[in-house]
């Protein structure tokens, strides 16, 4: 990993310090064969001049915009999660809803942008407490369960009841989720490599109980796993982690800030990111 730079955000509205920023580039909900899916996304033509997306959730949310200026070839506008504008022309990838809300996997420019160019999105933030996230409930839309509890057939049994060992005594799904974030954090150690899977080997069982240690991708898949098993929906988000905070309360994104992060659909208040891997804060 590089440290060379990816982009620098500026924040154009007054946001909680302590609030965690991701650079979400896409959302994914179909694992199949050790490897994430956007098996259910459709893209459209997006024109920046239109309304901002609708989103199906808006309890404890608030809009914020952020400005990317970009140091390198992209095409993937990062935004953090949940993004629902951007100002550059170019496609979306998403999921409709029954109520005409939409989805939003990603954002495309078309063209792409230069090094040195700048563009702006807007997102909804989360401002959810814990006692709104424990009291949230599991009255989930079909189209979150239908999306969000997919799991292949390969995952064992014995990953299946780790995650009830996890949860035993737990009766909601954000000390649940926590709990498995907890878990990852404090059993599995954080490397930057690790070996080929083993043949005929379901990863995510290899991960927990053969090789016990890894990177981002395989925490945060492994929670999506755990959590989909248990009922709870979950998906997985790649992009950056937030990066150098600089004096003037920009971030300063740079490669080795490449992260992936689970997603916890909550009703009402929608996706939450959790961080389960041991090298973040």
């Amino acid at each position: 990993l590089t440290d060379s730079q990816v982009f620098q955000v500026t924040l154009l509205d007054d946001i909680p310090f302590a609030i965690r920023l991701y650079w979400r580039a896409r959302a994914y909900a179909t694992y199949e064969d050790g490897q994430w899916l956007s098996s259910d996304t459709r893209s459209q033509p997006f024109d920046p001049l239109a309304e901002p997306f609708s989103i199906p959730f808006d309890e404890a949310r608030y809009l914020a915009s952020f400005e990317f200026a970009t140091t390198s070839h992209i095409s993937t506008l990062f935004s953090p999660p949940q993004p629902l504008w951007a100002s550059r022309p170019g496609t979306v990838e998403l999921s409709s809803n029954p109520d005409g809300t939409a989805d939003i996997s990603a954002f495309r420019a078309n063209p792409g942008l230069k090094p040195g160019e700048i563009y702006t999105v807007q997102a909804a933030l989360t401002e959810a407490n814990i006692a709104q996230l424990r009291e949230a409930g599991t009255d989930y839309p079909d189209w979150v369960t239908e999306r969000y509890l997919q799991l292949p057939e390969n995952i064992t049994q014995r990953t299946r009841d780790l995650a009830a060992d996890i949860a035993f005594g737990l009766d909601n799904p954000y000390d649940i989720a926590q709990a498995v974030t907890q878990y990852l954090r404090q059993n599995i150690e954080y490397s930057e490599t690790v070996p080929n899977l083993p043949p005929r080997r379901e990863a995510i069982d290899w991960f927990l109980f053969d090789l016990r240690r890894g990177f981002c991708n395989y925490y945060s898949t492994a929670e999506v796993v755990l959590l989909r098993s248990l009922g709870i929906p979950a998906r997985w988000s790649v992009g950056y982690a937030r990066g150098e905070r600089l004096d003037d309360g920009s971030y300063f994104v740079r490669q080795r800030d490449a992260h992936a992060w689970p997603e916890v659909y909550f009703p009402n208040l929608g996706w939450i990111e959790f961080e389960p891997t041991a090298s973040q804060p």
